[in-house]
């Protein structure tokens, strides 16, 4: 004895089983579960690399943000010296409000 809903299921068996696939896919998308419910087989879209990871992990990406280090604590070197920031910024060449960005980020104030 069967149910009406088992019955149209046992009817429509491809359409079930391409609606529970595709619901499948679309969780995956939001919950990254690593494997599929359906089929039992690894979920390709469960860690998938991105772009943000691939810049990440980059060395061109890690260099960069040294050199900003670099550039950012040669400022403040230079503020320590006794520099007014607008020395500091001609010196530098970048306009005086990120050089100002940099030194007020750090706790410095002006010294004109």
């Amino acid at each position: 004895m069967t149910t009406t809903m088992e019955q149209n299921i046992l009817q429509n068996w491809s359409e079930y089983e391409r609606m529970c696939k595709a619901e499948c896919e679309r969780f995956a998308r939001y919950n990254g579960h690593k494997r599929n419910a359906w089929v039992h087989e690894k979920n390709i879209l469960y860690d998938v690399e991105t772009n943000s990871d691939r810049e990440r992990l980059c060395e061109k990406k890690s260099s960069t943000r040294q050199q900003i280090r670099e550039r950012c604590a040669r400022i403040v070197d230079l503020h320590s010296q006794g520099m007014p920031w607008a020395e500091i910024a001609e010196i530098m060449g970048t306009p005086i409000r990120n050089i100002g960005k940099v030194l007020r980020n750090r706790g410095y104030a002006p010294n004109d």
